[in-house]
């Protein structure tokens, strides 16, 4: 799976939403693992309807396509975010190595403490990333 098949695959599922009248955001390249493409999904009209286009976009572009480009490559934190992150989990008593580079590396020096992690990353997206889709994906 190359990066430009990834990127076509979300380009149709962003073009699937958009046709069927739906509001979703540019993709933009997240900072948690650099390989993913976020966007924030607006849902408007009758709920089940939106559900319904939501999984028929998803299935027909992005579902088996995105797991497969992301969990085949390593996954890099932006320095920025990777810094941050690493404060929030020291704050917190965590011990860590200093070699952290990815959320897996922060996950097993938190041992147990995931939850710790995911809340560190994503309050430090929100500060350091405020114009980025709010709906984080995070994969380890």
């Amino acid at each position: 799976m190359t990066e430009t098949e990834y990127r076509t695959s979300i380009d149709g599922f962003v073009s699937c939403m958009r046709n069927a009248g739906y509001a979703v955001t540019d993709p933009v390249l997240s900072p948690i693992d650099g390989l993913t493409l976020l966007y924030d999904l607006h849902p408007s009209g009758d709920p089940d309807a939106w559900n319904k286009k939501v999984d028929e976009c998803d299935s027909g572009f992005v579902s088996q396509i995105e797991p497969a480009y992301v969990e085949s490559r390593e996954q890099v934190m932006a320095p920025v975010l990777r810094s941050a992150t690493a404060t929030c989990l020291t704050d917190g008593g965590i011990r860590l190595s200093g070699s952290e580079h990815n959320v897996k590396d922060f996950v097993d020096a938190a041992e147990g403490a995931g939850d710790k992690v995911m809340r560190c990353i994503s309050t430090a997206m929100k500060r350091l990333f405020p114009d980025y889709p709010g709906f984080l994906k995070v994969r380890w």
